[in-house]
């Protein structure tokens, strides 16, 4: 479920980016006129081993101009490697939990509050948002 929900967390930040800078985009019709690439390091699971070059990741590529680069570690080691990153301040762009603790990664600056671009950049996420107002609890501050 915990992978469900991070999938889906992640389509829906691509959705929102592309919402977000359709005034933006280049003549190609993507986000960017040079592709980015975007990491994302997620946990696996040795029964459903992460695939490379999956239809999502090219579709992705082919309408925004963003390349994710899945990044699979053993589940028995994400924590640990996580950690290791973090110590280094070499964090990929997204990630799941690790054994630190939102606040915690705030109070360092590893991460930002960007609820304030979200009536500006992401106005469906926002809209989304005030109809679940539980949602806030998943926010830090």
């Amino acid at each position: 479920m915990k992978k469900f929900i991070s999938l889906l967390l992640v389509a829906g930040l691509f959705l929102a980016m592309s919402g977000a800078f359709a005034e933006g985009e280049s003549a190609s019709g993507l986000l960017t006129d040079e592709p980015v690439t975007i990491t994302y390091m997620r946990a696996e699971n040795s029964a459903i081993p992460v695939q490379d070059d999956v239809a999502s990741t090219r579709q992705i590529l082919e309408r925004t101009g963003i390349n994710l680069e899945i990044i699979a570690v053993p589940g028995s080691d994400y924590n640990t490697r996580m950690m290791a990153l973090y110590a280094a301040n070499d964090m990929p762009d997204i990630f799941g939990l690790f054994n630190m603790t939102k606040r915690e990664m705030v109070e360092d600056g590893a991460l930002l509050c960007l609820t304030d671009l979200l009536e500006e950049y992401a106005p469906n996420i926002m809209a989304y948002y005030e109809q679940y107002p539980e949602l806030w609890r998943t926010t830090v501050g």
